[in-house]
């Protein structure tokens, strides 16, 4: 299927498609050109995210439904979609939602992806982002659009937004939450200064008393003890919130996409912080350009109460990170944590990020607008 735009529009031709199965798995180049001449998160927006989640996560429920834009043999544009069959009431009422790859309403999605959006060349943004979306809206593959965790503060968001009010769906915010950010050009002194006195105490200066412990190391993940710290990064997840974080499959897709990205995506800044050779603390990071992201955290419970584990762990990978001069940001992404948001101590720059779901079908629209008057808190 395809759509063209007149040539009369901003002077632009503008033709857009879906892609196979095939287009997508050679997509690779020039998917990073087009995000690099755009405002989509490197990470999360990246082709090796994209793909690698979807070998990882897609299953005969799922169907991939990519739309992309070009002008002429120029890449211009992509929607990363696929529609997932679900049902509402128990099987009862079946929907078929389009959604962004890296999500799974309807199922497990694996490592969480955040900062989602349309790709869209920045020198014709508006237009490649009102054309995919006529495309999007003239599929009758769909009756229900989720698109989640999407960064609210940006042109594009609020492009894609506007778009699509134009037509007659039923459209319900589901959350709204922070993402959080800490700029690290500056001097990591100055940062500790920026703190309050409990939060710089609890980040930095506690180290002195643990190294009167024993002997305090931070061992950087390998391949050659990869497997031991996703072992001990489930343990102390799996105490923490009484499930399997990491598992096979989830590690798979990590190392999946930090392989097929030609050291653009790398985990080599993860760590295990170790007092007398004994694991206390491991952190998965992940590396994008200048961008350290925290993916998960997890730390010995019921350790000696003087001492945050995470927030102490934290401190030692920021002045890695201040420290590093191809470094410029640290992403502690969405989550406030189990019992406080720790977050807003720590980090200086703070991200919207909002989910929006658009129902089609005239039986879904009456079914949640009778939700939303009556029954939702």
């Amino acid at each position: 299927m395809e759509i063209e735009t007149p040539a009369s529009v901003s002077g632009h031709d503008i033709v857009v498609k879906q892609w196979s199965e095939e287009e997508f798995a050679n997509a690779q180049s020039e998917w990073a050109s087009l995000l690099a001449h755009s405002d989509a998160n490197p990470l999360f927006m990246s082709w090796e995210w994209h793909f690698n989640w979807w070998e990882s996560y897609s299953d005969d429920l799922c169907k991939l439904s990519i739309c992309a834009a070009y002008e002429g043999h120029q890449l211009v544009g992509i929607a990363p979609l696929y529609v997932e069959r679900d049902f509402y009431l128990k099987g009862v009422i079946p929907v078929k939602r389009l959604q962004f790859i890296g999500k799974r309403l309807g199922g497990s999605g694996g490592i969480r992806t955040e900062y989602l959006s349309l790709i869209a060349s920045k020198h014709i943004e508006k237009l490649v982002i009102e054309r995919l979306i006529e495309f999007v809206v003239q599929l009758r593959t769909w009756n229900e659009l989720s698109f989640a965790d999407c960064q609210a503060q940006t042109p594009c968001h609020s492009l894609t937004v506007s778009s699509l009010e134009k037509y007659k769906f039923y459209s319900r915010q589901e959350g709204e939450g922070s993402s959080y950010l800490i700029d690290s050009t500056a001097s990591f002194k100055a940062y500790l200064e920026s703190l309050g006195k409990n939060t710089r105490l609890k980040l930095y200066n506690r180290r002195t008393l643990l190294e009167k412990l024993g002997d305090a190391e931070l061992i950087p993940l390998s391949n050659e003890n990869s497997d031991f710290f996703v072992k001990e990064l489930n343990h102390y997840l799996s105490d923490r919130w009484q499930r399997v974080i990491l598992s096979d499959r989830n590690w798979g897709f990590i190392t999946a996409l930090c392989s097929s990205s030609s050291g653009k995506i790398s985990y080599l800044d993860s760590s295990i912080l170790c007092l007398n050779r004994e694991p206390i603390s491991v952190m998965l990071n992940i590396r994008v350009a200048s961008t350290v992201y925290t993916i998960l955290l997890g730390y010995k419970q019921n350790f000696d109460k003087k001492f945050s584990l995470g927030l102490l762990h934290c401190g030692y990978l920021f002045e890695m990170c201040f420290n590093d001069s191809q470094v410029e940001f640290i992403d502690m992404l969405e989550g406030d944590g189990k019992n406080n948001n720790y977050k807003t101590r720590i980090a200086g720059i703070t991200v919207n990020v909002k989910s929006i779901r658009w129902f089609r079908s005239p039986l879904l629209k009456v079914m949640f607008k009778f939700y939303d008057r009556f029954l939702r808190k």
